[in-house]
């Protein structure tokens, strides 16, 4: 999905990388959602797009449940194809006969939907259905937290028990350790491997929208210390980045080369792995302080 002057300059460099990881496969759908970004995806990626209308984070549920007759994988524009994942998610999912595989995060036991793997089965329709139903009834849930209460993970978005139509889909995360990765801009995340030529799929976290006044993420992730840190090795050895270059520029700008994405990723590098926030809720709540300690016991 990609919409907005922050993202539609990638276009053609995202469609290329795909293309190249995956050895010419063209099972790439874009989804556009302003003139200038359906514009410039037809021109490079011609019968792989799809326009669409105003943008908002429903889309996100609304576009995996509309091309459900397929097993489809759901990636977010901010992600870098190291190299193909298929057999990877395919391995994964015929393991334990999965109907969902998400990516998840190095050090926390928290969902990441940047990466999501949905099987074309009729109960995942379902409850495809079930997640849009509640996202228009409560439009300032963020779409993360939400995605995780109705897999029963983590969250709680209502007192009440959620109208399911269906039963939970059978799911499992995504190895988040060493292949499917997000960047350590945020506490909990990074990597561990002998190489960063294990890599899958890196989510390096963008942390810029043009929708920004909707979600305040990206606000601060882009002005964090640690975000900076990730960007250019030039800048880094200064003391700060770039004042103009982003995660998006160190993978996909013209001036993007391998170096400088290695740099960049080996930067969320981890020596060891210390579990964060066990027992916790990973988002924030909706819910007032004195509500959840007076009417809720976890």
């Amino acid at each position: 999905m990609v919409y907005g002057k922050s993202f539609n300059r990638y276009i053609e460099a995202f469609v290329s990388r795909f293309e190249r990881a995956l050895f010419g496969r063209r099972n790439l759908v874009l989804f556009t959602l302003d003139s200038t970004s359906a514009e410039e995806c037809e021109r490079v990626w011609p019968g792989g797009c799809v326009k669409g209308g105003t943008p908002g984070i429903m889309h996100k549920f609304l576009i995996p449940w509309i091309f459900n007759i397929y097993d489809i994988v759901w990636i977010d524009f901010d992600v870098y194809f190291w190299q193909d994942p298929t057999l990877d998610i395919l391995e994964h999912q015929k393991a334990g006969d999965y109907e969902i595989l998400i990516s998840g995060s190095f050090a926390t036991h928290c969902i990441c939907n940047g990466i999501v793997y949905f099987r074309a089965t009729e109960n995942m329709r379902l409850w495809l259905l079930d997640v849009i139903h509640w996202m228009y009834d409560h439009p300032y849930e963020h779409d993360q937290k939400c995605f995780a209460a109705w897999l029963n993970h983590t969250e709680r978005v209502s007192y009440e028990p959620l109208p399911r139509s269906g039963s939970l889909p059978t799911w499992d995360t995504l190895d988040s350790v060493v292949k499917f990765i997000t960047a350590a801009v945020v506490e909990g995340n990074g990597w561990m491997a002998d190489s960063w030529r294990n890599v899958v799929l890196f989510h390096f976290l963008h942390g810029e929208s043009d929708m920004s006044e909707l979600d305040v993420s990206g606000g601060w992730l882009k002005n964090s210390k640690a975000y900076k840190g990730h960007i250019d090795p030039a800048g880094f050895k200064k003391g700060s980045a770039a004042p103009k270059s982003t995660l998006m520029e160190v993978f996909f700008g013209p001036n993007s080369t391998l170096e400088r994405r290695i740099w960049a990723l080996e930067q969320s590098r981890q020596r060891d792995r210390v579990t964060l926030l066990d027992g916790m809720s990973c988002g924030f709540s909706s819910e007032s302080l004195e509500k959840m300690q007076g009417g809720l016991q976890v």
